[in-house]
């Protein structure tokens, strides 16, 4: 794994996180508990907007995640932004006022039309 100056997912963090959440076992990655992707189906989820960065250390099972959830028949919209890191949106330190503003205003469509779906 390399790290960027805009990564906040440090190889480090990634070796600590293996230890404290996964006691060292690798194997576990792939339970559903920590990586949902790989549940028997995700159907019946709630309708998600997913929003990441191209430089996410996460993005491939982000991925793989908003896939499984679409075909298992969940509302998933998964938008990257190119060149962002993990966390870009909600930090201030790495992200731009442009970008928290698309984001948000995206965001507000999203919910509002989720609501009007519930209500039809």
């Amino acid at each position: 794994m390399t790290a960027s100056i805009y990564d906040v997912i440090s190889p480090l963090g990634c070796e600590r996180f293996l230890e404290s959440y996964l006691h060292n076992d690798r194997a576990l990655l792939l339970d559903q508990y920590v990586n949902p992707a790989h549940a028997e189906t995700l159907e019946g989820l709630p309708p998600m907007l997913i929003i990441a960065g191209g430089e996410e250390k996460l993005l491939p099972s982000i991925k793989q995640f908003a896939k499984k959830a679409k075909v298992d028949g969940s509302k998933v919209e998964l938008r990257v932004w190119p060149g962002r890191a993990h966390c870009w949106i909600l930090m201030e330190a790495i992200s731009w006022e442009v970008d928290r503003r698309e984001v948000l205003d995206m965001a507000g469509r999203f919910l509002a039309d989720c609501y009007e779906r519930s209500r039809a």
